[in-house]
């Protein structure tokens, strides 16, 4: 039973990887939310769909870069919805600026820039807006700024006989095992397997 269920993870995974793309985003950039993906406070990367991505960020650094002292407090810019459109397979970065004093710090929190490119370098168009001020407080639910993802009508479906209803199942355990850390597919693989 439990092969059966890993062989139809790992293919459900394997059929449908090839569109994902993977965002990984610099130490000075905290992604607040994202429209099509779950974020991880434990990781500097992300994988997304392809297509049109609508993300929230923010620079978040050190107060004081240089100081070898980890209690400083952290300086935060206001934040940014950031749009754009990837390709599948793509491998794609996301990073701002890196201030090396108190200073540099204060004044990029002020007014960031940000830059994504692909696994070349190359520049990925992108446009910016910032997120009103209001919302740029303690507590604010940054999904609930995301703009809506156009539902298309499901159809009707008849129910059938229970294998028919297992590309659903595959899909959403393929969901959640993307949603994993690398240890955590590991760990998830031992008990699947029963060692």
């Amino acid at each position: 039973m439990r092969i059966t269920f890993i062989s139809l993870l790992l293919l459900g995974t394997v059929t449908n990887s090839h569109a994902a793309v993977t965002l990984d985003y610099g130490d000075n950039v905290n992604i607040l939310a994202a429209q099509s993906a779950k974020m991880s406070t434990f990781s500097n990367s992300v994988t997304l769909p392809d297509g049109e991505q609508t993300l929230i960020v923010r620079f978040d650094a050190p107060n004081d870069p240089g100081s070898m002292n980890e209690n400083q407090g952290r300086i935060i810019s206001n934040a940014h919805i950031l749009t754009f459109t990837v390709n599948p397979n793509s491998h794609i970065k996301l990073k701002t600026e890196m201030p090396l004093s108190v200073s540099e710090t204060q004044a990029v929190a002020k007014s960031p820039t940000f830059y994504l490119t692909d696994s070349q370098g190359k520049p990925i168009p992108f446009n910016a807006k910032s997120v009103s001020p209001e919302y740029n407080r303690f507590g604010t639910d940054y999904a609930k700024l995301l703009p809506t993802i156009s539902q298309h009508p499901v159809a009707e479906v008849k129910k059938q006989d229970k294998a028919e209803e297992k590309p659903q199942v595959v899909s959403t355990l393929q969901t959640l095992y993307l949603q994993m850390s690398d240890e955590q597919k590991k760990e998830f693989l031992r008990w699947a397997i029963g060692r």
